[in-house]
Order: C-alpha cells, then structure tokens, then sequence
C-alpha cells in the first residue's frame, strides 16, 4: 500500500472526540459530524499514533466519574440542606445590613432635621431681635435706677434720685449737706455707714481725691441723671460744700464748690 491509500491520521482535538462517542457508543453520529462513514472514522482513529493510550485513559476517566456519580441519597439530601442553610443564613445577613443602613439613614435625616430647626429659630432670633428683647423684658429683672438708690435712707443718701440734669443733682447735695449735716456747732458729724458706702465706689476714689475731695467725704452716693448712673461725693471744706459727679467709668461730669 502506497501513501495516498493511507487513512490521514486524527488532530488531537478530532480524536478525543471520536473516541469518546466510540466509548459511549455513539461513534456513528459523531462521524458524520466530521463527514465521515462508521468504517472511515474507525480507519482515521487506527492511523492516528497513540490512538490506543489515549481510549485507554478516557476509558479510565469516564469510568471515575460513573463512581464519582454514584452518591448516596442521604449525603446528596445533607449536602442540599447545608446548601440551603447556608444561602439562609447569607440571606439574614443581608437582612440585617439592609436593616442597619436603614436605621443610620434615619437616624442621619432625624439630626439634619434638629440642626434645620436649630437653623430656623436662630435665624428668626437674629432677624427678629424685639421678639427676644420683649421676652426677656418679662422677666424680673433689676433696672439701673433700683441698683442706683442706695439701699437705706440717711443724710449720706441724698443725692440718692433721678435728676434732669447734672446741677441740679448737685444743688440737691449741697443743699441737703447744709440744713441735714452740719452739727449745731458748725461742724461736719459723719453719719454711720459713710465709710462703706465710700468702699462701694472705691475704684474711682483716686479721681475723686485727683479733682480735691479730701478727707472724709459727707456724702458718698449714687443717683441717676438724665436716666444715665452716676457717682456723686461732697466734702465740707473751709466755708464750702464741694461737689463732684463722675460717671460709673469715673469720668468728671461735674465739680462745684457752694460757700456756707
């Protein structure tokens, strides 16, 4: 036999396919897939080297597999339970993220919705100062002219009022200094109490004694003028009464000296 008789021998690819349908039984349909006849296919299988080993070792892997497929019933039915736990088990997790994504979101747009309002009212309050003012204003509250009377009423405490102006809180003090604190020998006698009520004003006495009060002052007080708080002391000179008004940052508003 010369060459050109000789069956061409199988690819790789052409064989284990052949050979598998030749195992299962199935060789003709598998033939005439490629165009070949039951008896060329068995002539093409023959001429292919290595033909032989390799059905040998299909045969040897098919027949693995049939004992491979071969489980018993109860381990398939354990391995579908465990299957089915698990993709459970994957489902409640999933659950509880969805669960906890939705309680943060809540939580998120419940704070976004206090700091809103927070927002709102601060913005009302800063557009709208008199609401505030007025509220506030309900509330008791000391005002200037109760912190500026004296608490006790005495000779020292004269000046202690509201006055339209600066002289005529002075001409008050003098005039109250002449006919209340002057002894019938004509000389000053300090009422009891002048001493701390000169300490409550105490942080502006180095202005007063700046401007010539020295000594003892007659009278240490507060008052207001023109609806403002001011400080006031007189002291009894040589044949004068000498007044001095400042303000509550010791500021000189006034000074006068009245002869006796």
């Amino acid at each position: 036999m010369n060459d050109a008789s000789r069956p061409e021998p199988l690819s790789d690819d052409e064989r284990d396919e052949l050979l598998s349908a030749d195992l299962d039984g199935e060789l003709a349909a598998a033939a005439a897939d490629f165009g070949l006849d039951l008896e060329a296919a068995r002539r093409r299988i023959a001429a292919t080297p290595g033909a032989d080993a390799r059905r040998r070792e299909l045969a040897a892997a098919q027949a693995l597999g049939a004992q491979t497929n071969r489980v018993d019933e109860p381990v398939l039915a354990r391995l579908r339970a465990k299957a089915v736990q698990a993709g459970n088990e994957a489902h409640a997790v999933r659950a509880r993220t969805r669960r906890r994504r939705v309680a943060r979101g809540a939580a998120i747009a419940a704070a976004a919705a206090v700091l809103l309002s927070v927002a709102i009212v601060a913005a009302l309050v800063r557009s709208n100062p008199r609401h505030t003012t007025s509220s506030s204003a309900a509330a008791p509250v000391s005002t200037p002219s109760s912190q500026a009377i004296a608490p006790a009423p005495s000779p020292n405490d004269a000046a202690s009022g509201s006055y339209a102006d600066v002289q005529s809180l002075m001409t008050a003090v003098s005039d109250s200094v002449r006919r209340d604190s002057l002894a019938a020998n004509g000389t000053y006698q300090p009422t009891a109490g002048a001493a701390s009520r000169s300490a409550a004003r105490g942080r502006c006495a180095p202005e007063f004694d700046r401007l010539g009060g020295t000594g003892e002052p007659v009278v240490d007080s507060n008052a207001l003028v023109e609806g403002r708080p001011v400080y006031v002391r007189a002291y009894v000179q040589a044949h004068a009464t000498l007044v001095i008004v400042l303000s509550r940052d010791c500021r000189l508003l006034a000074r006068r000296a009245d002869t006796h």
